[in-house]
């Protein structure tokens, strides 16, 4: 099952962690990635829109605040994501999404909102409020933040079942850099993480569209396969 969607006002915050630490919290099949020796996790706060392929949009059930909790991890040397976490504001959503893919959706009140000088985030963990600052660009190729951003496969596995795989295309990034007015509690204790203190690095992006595509059981010899990840997409219409 094919997925169109739209990720709107999408804020990454991210932070260097201990890779040995993190290397216990993701399946063994899975290699956590570096980056000059350090690893990584990031927090993805969006606004999401989603349908099947073919299907059309339902306002009710198709639209939600998310945020999501990730880190960078190889298999088989092809470069992906691993989701600690996913939390959603909608429960009938977080509910059906859990039901058709592998990801870990829980539902969580969340709060996510234009202000007038930038944004402001609430859930039961943390709070923040910031403002996108400067213009947006792409990521340089090679470069750190490209690294952290231009990553098109998500690993994934529900209990007891094979991994499984997906491949996400979308334009590449533009971002904005993040100046931070407030901040307040832990992006990581829901999964044992110590995350109060403010992200080492964080970027702002208006969005992008992208096709979500179907997870499949995973073989190593097509995670090595490239990816298409600069295949324009269309954006998603209500």
């Amino acid at each position: 099952m094919e997925y169109v969607q739209r990720w709107d006002d999408v804020l990454f915050l991210h932070w260097r962690v201990d890779a040995g630490e993190l290397q216990s919290r993701v399946p063994a099949a899975l290699e956590v990635d570096t980056f000059d020796g350090s690893a990584w996790i990031s927090a993805v706060i969006f606004r999401l829109r989603s349908r099947v392929r073919g299907m059309p949009h339902f306002p009710f059930v198709s639209s939600m605040t998310e945020v999501n909790l990730r880190t960078y991890v190889r298999c088989g040397g092809a470069p992906g994501i691993w989701l600690l976490s996913v939390r959603a504001d909608h429960r009938i959503a977080a509910r059906i999404a859990r039901w058709l893919t592998p990801m870990p959706y829980t539902y969580c009140p969340l709060r996510y909102a234009s202000v007038e000088h930038g944004f402001e985030y609430r859930d039961p963990e943390a709070s923040l409020a910031f403002r996108p600052t400067g213009s947006e660009a792409a990521a340089p190729e090679g470069s750190f933040d490209a690294w952290l951003l231009e990553r098109y496969r998500l690993f994934a596995q529900a209990k007891s079942a094979p991994m499984k795989d997906a491949v996400v295309v979308h334009e590449p990034w533009a971002v904005r850099a993040v100046e931070f007015a407030a901040w307040k509690g832990n992006f990581g204790g829901g999964v044992g993480m110590d995350l109060r203190r403010p992200p080492d690095a964080a970027h702002f992006s208006t969005g992008v569209g992208a096709t979500f595509g179907k997870f499949e059981r995973l073989s190593i010899s097509e995670a090595l396969a490239p990816v298409a990840s600069q295949i324009p997409v269309p954006l998603l219409r209500s």
